[in-house]
């Protein structure tokens, strides 16, 4: 739905960091122009967001393989078909860096106040400067350590919502620690969204309880593209 650089008038409050987002390519395409830098490796960029895509798709049909869901509704493939690359979605490859030395300017070590993420999953990749937290206790933070080669992968508010809270949305945060002060941080998150138009209705898994169908103002099934915007709308304030 988006593909904007993250102004600060579009940044959650207390947030210290720049990105830029880029959306699902379509048929070799941008879905909006590219700055140079981007441009230019643009195969590359490509190549990288399929197989963060793909990669999520595994995950996805590993959840679809513990919730137990029956091959009459859709069995391991019943997240995978509402998550088609191609199709309209909030699916987004962000870039971020956290820039070096402002703390005494901010007055806290946090440079990404505490949050969890609207949709599915995510996929986050990490490098040099840790920093990550999270609530996996819901009370307690911990630190989220980088392991060299590997994908940390958090769940988002969606699939805590479709699962009735068995599977929770990770809360975390981003810290930056008075040892790492010279430094850059950078990391790029792959937030993984279903299609627009998919209603969401519960899972048809006999594990997941509590789960409900939540409904629009004139009554019908909310769907993942008004989710997002209602989430984003209640999180951001937009520049006129």
């Amino acid at each position: 739905m988006f593909s904007e650089r993250l102004d600060p008038e579009h940044q959650r409050q207390g947030d210290h960091k720049e990105g830029f987002n880029i959306r699902n390519f379509v048929n070799g395409n941008a879905f909006e122009k590219l700055p140079p830098v981007f441009d230019e490796e643009k195969d590359f960029l490509e190549g990288f967001s399929r197989a963060c895509h793909s990669t999520a798709m595994k995950v996805l049909e590993a959840f679809a393989i513990a919730l137990e869901i029956p091959e009459s509704e859709g069995g391991v493939e019943w997240f995978t078909k509402c998550h088609r690359y191609d199709a309209m979605s909030g699916e987004v490859l962000r870039f971020l860096k956290y820039p070096h030395g402002g703390e005494a300017s901010y007055q806290e070590v946090i440079r990404a106040g505490a949050h969890s993420d609207y949709g599915s999953i995510t996929l986050l990749f990490q490098k040099d400067v840790p920093g990550l937290e999270v609530q996996a206790s819901r009370e307690a933070w911990i630190s989220a350590p980088l392991i060299d080669d590997s994908v940390l992968v958090n769940v988002g508010d969606q699939m805590q919502e479709w699962t009735g809270g068995l599977l929770k949305s990770t809360m975390h945060r981003v810290t930056f620690l008075p040892e790492h002060n010279h430094l850059d941080r950078y990391s790029i998150p792959f937030f993984v969204h279903p299609e627009d138009d998919t209603p969401l209705v519960p899972i048809p898994s006999k594990l997941v309880v509590g789960s409900s169908t939540d409904l629009t103002q004139d009554g019908k099934v909310l769907t993942a593209g008004q989710h997002l915007r209602r989430r984003l709308d209640a999180t951001y304030s937009y520049a006129s």
